[in-house]
């Protein structure tokens, strides 16, 4: 049998602390360990470090009081609860998807309906502005010299409106 190198005898001890190694491995890594102090104390140290892992797992994860079929329910109740919990991440996804769509197509509206409205405006305007030439006031003055004035509407209302004037000396009056 060929002698075992440090490195090798460093994996064949990692290998026999999880219990995997072969009787012809074990056996040459007993021939090595008895020839080599500072192999043994990696040993002892990975051995260690082994039982440790193994306790704290143990007082963590162990479960004396659960059989195989309470297990096996725990299992299927924490698949059913992710189960869940994605569904309703999925519905929030679709909801936030579907408030932005809406409030796009919001927007999109009011930019048409404003679009729209700004189109009509004008050309209601013209025709607004049209109408105010047809009913705008004239202003008729009976004389040059005359201070006083009627206003005459051009819908019909040719009854004179009371309007106040200035005189020349500055003094207001108001005309019918």
């Amino acid at each position: 049998m060929t002698r075992l190198t440090h490195d090798q005898a460093k994996r064949l001890a990692h290998a026999a602390a999880d219990k995997c190694l072969k009787p012809k491995e074990r056996a040459a890594l007993e021939a090595h360990l008895a020839d080599c102090p500072a192999c043994r104390t990696d040993v002892a140290q990975l051995n260690w470090l082994h039982a440790a892992i193994a306790r704290a797992l143990r007082s963590r994860w162990a479960t004396p009081h659960r059989s195989p079929i309470e297990m096996a329910a725990r299992v299927r109740n924490r698949m059913q609860l992710n189960t869940r919990r994605k569904i309703v991440a999925g519905l929030a996804h679709a909801m936030v998807r579907f408030g932005s769509l809406a409030v796009v197509m919001t927007l999109a509206f009011g930019f048409v309906t404003q679009w729209r409205a700004t189109d009509s405006d004008s050309t209601a305007s013209s025709a607004l502005a049209a109408s105010d030439r047809n009913n705008a006031l004239s202003f008729e003055f009976e004389s040059d010299t005359d201070t006083s004035f009627y206003a005459v509407s051009s819908i019909g209302d040719n009854e004179p409106w009371q309007i106040p004037t200035s005189l020349p000396n500055g003094s207001r009056d108001t005309q019918y």
